[in-house]
């Protein structure tokens, strides 16, 4: 009986170890995901990586911004601050969720608002590299001088050169 016990509890030691590898597999995760939103199995077998996680972000994306709109319709703050400071708005544009930006900006949220270290939501996606979003942004008419703490604005925190030229010419 002893002996059944110690098989059993090995076991079960050995499947919870199984499944936190399994838990921490981003790949899994993906797949796991997609196969519970209706994808069948014959057309992730053999799917690059890159492709599953793709349409995996793809996916979440809809679902939280279909989440997003009802929140908003509800009545949420859209400017609400966290505890640094950040924005929705920002946390959107340095993810480059462009579609979630637009939500935001036609619910009011406040384009230079500035969190604690002074960055606004278009410092971020600069930052971030995010063009659709810095484009947004300039659209909705943010205002691409202002600098953070350390003095930056966001064509100087910006490495991609398409983004510095936009950044400089936009009128």
């Amino acid at each position: 009986m002893k002996r059944l016990l110690i098989i059993f509890l090995f076991g079960c030691f050995s499947l919870s170890i199984f499944a936190q590898k399994l838990k921490y597999s981003s790949l899994t995760r993906d797949l796991f995901y997609l196969a519970s939103k209706g994808e069948l199995r014959a057309n992730l077998v053999g799917m690059p990586k890159k492709k599953i996680q793709r349409r995996s972000i793809r996916i979440q994306r809809k679902k939280a911004l279909k989440v997003l709109k009802s929140v908003i319709a509800k009545g949420a703050n859209v400017n609400h601050k966290t505890s640094l400071g950040e924005t929705p708005l920002m946390a959107a544009s340095e993810i480059g969720f462009f579609e979630a930006v637009n939500l935001l900006l036609k619910s009011g949220a406040k384009v230079d608002q500035k969190d604690k270290k002074g960055n606004t939501a278009l410092i971020v996606a600069a930052q971030n590299n995010k063009l659709d979003v810095v484009k947004a942004l300039l659209k909705a008419r943010a205002n691409r001088n202002l600098k953070n703490k350390d003095g930056l604005s966001a064509i100087d925190l910006s490495f991609d050169s398409e983004i510095q030229e936009f950044l400089k010419n936009y009128k």
